[in-house]
């Protein structure tokens, strides 16, 4: 499955949850741990501009291959990385996750983070 496209990448969504608690929260223990909020803040993400980061998000799900296909018991996470041009202007490597629920042929974007560059 690496290396084709994401399953119903279509129907891809993504939960307003995800980026508001998540990435771009700077009160979530469990982001900052990750240094979630600080690298999309970098970017120039943050609360005012949602619909660009979920466009974003989508995208990836939409353009680029699967590099990572895992079972879980909620579902089949897969990751997507792609290349993307972010609100501050410039192009950074992003991979994203999604999981594909059992009884639910849609993708649920999970979590991303920029790649660092080589």
């Amino acid at each position: 499955m690496t290396g084709a496209p994401l399953p119903n990448a279509a129907q891809a969504w993504v939960p307003r949850e995800k980026m508001t608690r998540f990435l771009l929260d700077f009160t979530n223990p469990r982001a900052q741990e990750k240094d979630r909020p600080r690298q999309f803040a970098e970017m120039g993400y943050h609360m005012g501009n949602l619909e660009v980061l979920e466009r974003d998000l989508i995208f990836v799900a939409q353009t680029y291959p699967v590099v990572t296909v895992r079972p879980t018991e909620y579902g089949i996470n897969y990751a997507v990385d792609g290349t993307i041009l972010v609100p501050n202007g410039m192009t950074r490597r992003i991979r994203t996750a999604w999981t594909i629920p059992y009884g639910d042929p849609r993708p649920r974007f999970t979590s991303a983070y920029p790649q660092r560059t080589r």
